[in-house]
């Protein structure tokens, strides 16, 4: 049984032990899901009467996947280390996290895998979402003007004969604010 009280360890031997520990957790992880893939292929959530790997794994594996979106977390990550094997070992010695292999799923193809995971290889969500940024620059969005639609409290045109606004009406939202419980607000425009 496994003594969790660690006060008696000196600085050194917890630094250690801590490190140790945290590779074992990424080596399980690589093991978990080659395992989720593999079942995921052979569709065995369905033969035990699951209807998506997503119930499987929130079902048998719930200290991993309390939620459905860490189920699909690692489902995803699975699917892609499938697609590229090289993933696994990156995973199980920690140059990946799940993270990562979920920020780079999209753009992994058979000829940019090996220089992207490698470029990726020990860095923080940041870091990967920089890197993917460099490598896949998106446009910038176009400036779009679009006209706000207003409504008249009395169903007139907002322009009188010269081609002026004579009115303007808005409606304030009503909110918890004592100020905002006022009766709905004209103002006048003229040139």
């Amino acid at each position: 049984m496994e003594n969790y009280s660690l006060a008696h360890l000196s600085d050194e031997t917890l630094d250690r032990e801590l490190v140790a520990c945290s590779l074992q957790e990424v080596e399980k992880m690589a093991v978990v899901l080659a395992r989720i893939a593999e079942s995921e292929a052979r569709r065995r959530y369905a033969f035990v009467g699951y209807p998506s790997m997503v119930a499987y794994c929130m079902d048998r594996l719930p200290h991993l996947c309390e939620t459905e979106a860490a189920a699909l977390n690692r489902i995803h990550a699975a699917r892609t280390a499938r697609e590229h094997p090289a993933i696994f070992a990156m995973v199980a010695d920690g140059r990946l996290s799940l993270t990562a292999v979920n920020l780079l799923a999209p753009y992994l193809t058979a000829d940019n895998a090996d220089d992207l995971l490698a470029a990726a290889a020990g860095k923080t969500k940041v870091g990967v979402q920089t890197v993917l940024a460099t490598r896949f620059p998106k446009p910038d969005l176009p400036t779009v003007f679009q006209p706000i639609p207003a409504t008249l409290s009395d169903n007139r045109s907002f322009q009188n004969e010269s081609g002026h606004i004579t009115r303007l009406s808005f409606h304030l939202r009503r909110s918890h604010h004592p100020e905002s419980r006022r009766s709905p607000r004209s103002a006048w425009v003229s040139r």
